[in-house]
């Protein structure tokens, strides 16, 4: 089975004020998500139980559970993200950092870039009635490509295409990388 890693830090704004660094409440609906504390203590919320992940912890979240994470302490936030079956890349990731540091926080991003990342990585934005979701998965993704957004952006792609390994700064996995 093939996965996607990738270790990122979260330092803004949350999509929940109260909850820094947080990306919206989603579910995976084909992959499981394995989370691994670096540094820093990070909160999750597993569909209503909070669970609290010091460095050295992981914990996996079943494919079809809700869930969201943030920073709970004063800290930077590290943490290793591991989904399961993979997919082609690991953007999704990347995107939504890139996307969280360009605008100071998750809760500044465009709504429709939203939707449109989380529909094309086949997840479901929770926060979102059942109804409104299927309706926005299937009229947002045009509308959002037609203003522009995308759910892959060469500038917040790692140069290698491939998972950053733990302890290697992105600058030297990139060096190490070979192109075609």
């Amino acid at each position: 089975m093939n996965s996607n890693m990738k270790r990122l830090n979260f330092n803004d704004d949350g999509f929940y004020p109260e909850k820094p660094c947080s990306p919206p409440k989603h579910i995976h609906n084909k992959q499981d998500e394995e989370f691994e504390t670096i540094s820093g203590v990070m909160m999750v919320d597993l569909n209503g139980t909070i669970v609290q992940l010091p460095v050295g912890q992981k914990h996996n979240i079943p494919a079809g559970l809700p869930h969201t994470f943030w920073n709970g302490g004063s800290e930077p936030l590290e943490v290793m993200f591991t989904l399961r079956p993979g997919v082609p890349d690991e953007g999704f990731f990347e995107v939504l950092h890139a996307l969280s540091a360009e605008h100071d926080g998750l809760d500044k991003v465009n709504p429709i870039q939203m939707v449109l990342l989380f529909a094309d990585s086949d997840a479901v934005l929770t926060d979102v009635p059942p109804l409104l979701w299927k309706a926005a998965v299937n009229l947002v993704p045009p509308l959002a490509r037609a203003m522009g957004f995308r759910t892959r952006y060469p500038e917040y792609v790692s140069k290698s295409g491939l998972p950053t390994p733990v302890g290697v700064p992105a600058a030297a996995a990139d060096a190490g990388a070979t192109t075609a």
